[in-house]
């Protein structure tokens, strides 16, 4: 399925999913398709409190916008932890929905630098690694207890 597209194939499990994997998917879009993939993850899961959301993303100490690794002329949104979190919380808040999330970055370690001619060399490289699980939907009177 399309995880762009709000139609197709993949809908027929909306509301259906209750662990979701997303690896090394996120960041080979910019920051606003970014927002569309994980807004249309979070609607596949199933509505009650406790689905997750799982994966991890190449990322940076620097975050930003970056050269596509594959040499094309579009640009991908590299992460740190607090820039992840504020991505994911765009996407949850305009479903109106709240996650407690836990985002870990580590230095990448990878041949990728030597194995691809496009990628653009950033010596802040990082894995961005997260999860993330769905609360029970909070009232204006309740407390937020939840972290992004």
């Amino acid at each position: 399925g399309n995880v762009f597209s709000s139609e197709g194939v993949v809908w027929q499990l909306a509301g259906k999913i209750d662990v979701l994997w997303c690896g090394t998917l996120l960041h080979h879009n910019d920051w606003a398709h970014q927002v569309v993939a994980v807004r249309h993850m979070l609607r596949l899961l199933s509505r009650h409190p406790n689905s997750i959301v799982v994966g991890r993303a190449l990322g940076s100490r620097a975050p930003g916008a970056f050269a596509a690794a594959d040499g094309s002329a579009r640009l991908e949104f590299r992460h740190d932890v607090q820039s992840f979190r504020k991505m994911f919380h765009e996407a949850a808040d305009a479903l109106d929905q709240k996650w407690e999330m836990e985002v870990d970055a580590y230095e990448f370690k990878s041949e990728l630098r030597l194995e691809n001619p496009h990628f653009q060399a950033d010596p802040g490289l990082l894995e961005v690694s997260f999860i993330a699980r769905k609360l029970e939907r909070l009232d204006a009177a309740t407390s937020h207890h939840f972290v992004f």
